[in-house]
């Protein structure tokens, strides 16, 4: 008999299943690092032995589009916008649609 009940996880659920870990956060700046919100990209090692400084520049690079994350070495990282939960996979998006929009008529360029 097939087992018809499969269901492909999302990173989000992936994480939550597998405990998460530092893995997402450089994860995160990779991305963070393509949409031109972190100027470097960091690895496994320098995750490790130097948490404090790579997270939070990665919290910072977040709060550019307007997002909250509170980054966490063993746990999934937490994300908000506009004062609300999001997943990681709606923060990437969110990133995204902002830095291809770009700063709106009226509105100073981020950062100022």
């Amino acid at each position: 008999m097939k087992n018809t009940n499969i269901r492909d996880l999302t990173i989000d659920q992936l994480g939550i299943v597998s405990g998460g870990n530092e893995i997402e956060t450089q994860d995160d700046s990779h991305k963070l690092f393509k949409l031109g919100l972190l100027d470097e990209t960091y690895n496994d090692g320098e995750l490790t032995f130097d948490w404090e400084r790579c997270s939070s520049n990665i919290d910072a690079a977040w709060a550019k589009v307007g997002i909250t994350c509170v980054t966490r070495f063993v746990y999934v990282n937490l994300y908000y916008y506009e004062g609300k939960k999001i997943t990681r996979s709606e923060a990437l998006e969110i990133a995204k649609n902002t830095m291809i929009k770009g700063p709106q008529i009226g509105n100073p360029p981020m950062g100022q």
